[in-house]
């Protein structure tokens, strides 16, 4: 990619879905799965990974394993995505994620977007 390097943001706000009861029947429109998570805001700068909420609240703590997986990426990026907890079928477990004790559940990070200014 021929792009300007830019800065790391210091913060970005994400763009919110709209929720409908049925996708759009117009190959135009893409749309995205509801993950029944918690979005979040991960920042990868020259080693450091800071996960904000889309508040703003600082979450690196409470996800360890993911905040050691994206710290091994070799990229300064900024992602956006939920995080997720799923059942034993594979579906979401909001309830799941919700207790979540750091360690001893699986979890997962569904990212949906590279925000241009990161690429």
């Amino acid at each position: 990619m021929n792009g300007k390097k830019a800065a790391m943001p210091e913060r970005i706000s994400p763009m919110l879905c709209t929720l409908t009861k049925t996708a759009p029947d117009n190959e135009e429109y893409l749309y995205e799965i509801k993950w029944h998570g918690y979005r979040i805001i991960s920042y990868v700068n020259k080693g450091k990974v800071r996960m904000d909420s889309r508040s703003g609240l600082d979450y690196t703590k409470k996800y360890p394993p993911l905040a050691k997986s994206l710290q091994a990426l070799k990229h300064h990026v900024v992602l956006d995505g939920e995080v997720v907890v799923f059942n034993e079928q594979g579906n979401p477990d909001f309830d799941a994620l919700q207790l979540y004790n750091g360690h001893e559940t699986a979890i997962s990070y569904c990212v949906f977007d590279v925000p241009p200014k990161s690429r």
